[in-house]
């Protein structure tokens, strides 16, 4: 049996992570009438569609999922692109976490963020697992 090469270990493990991250939740919002949790699969799910409600920032965040992906194909084929992808999907997964409000509907309402649970943070964490795995095995070498 071939022995895998670094290359696809890094993307096993930031494909483990995201998965995992799908079976969490992903934050938690508080308005008046009270808690409301959304799991991970939720906000992917709500977060491809945010745009067509308004919710553009939200939308962009959501955009270092397909990011994500395009990285891992393109790492995958040795394309040095894919540090930049990863690196843009990385910045914008991190930038949720200095959010403290979320749009709640297409009217403008917004609701606090009670706090981001353990699905955000697996989420991140394989992004940015990728994100230096991709930097690491792929060190830019000197051009002569």
């Amino acid at each position: 049996m071939k022995p895998l090469n670094k290359a696809r270990v890094i993307v096993i493990v930031s494909l483990v992570i995201f998965a995992i991250s799908l079976t969490r939740s992903a934050f938690i919002c508080k308005d008046f009438r009270g808690t409301h949790e959304f799991t991970s699969i939720m906000a992917i799910m709500l977060g491809s569609i945010a745009i067509l409600g308004g919710a553009f920032f939200e939308w962009m965040v959501w955009l270092a999922n397909p990011l994500y992906f395009i990285s891992i194909i393109l790492f995958l084929k040795g394309n040095i692109k894919s540090k930049k992808l990863s690196v843009f999907a990385a910045v914008l997964s991190l930038s949720f976490a200095l959010w403290t409000n979320i749009l709640a509907s297409d009217s403008g309402k917004e609701v606090q963020i009670a706090s981001k649970n353990s699905g955000y943070v697996l989420w991140m964490l394989s992004i940015v697992i990728l994100t230096i795995g991709i930097n690491y095995s792929m060190k830019r070498t000197p051009r002569p």
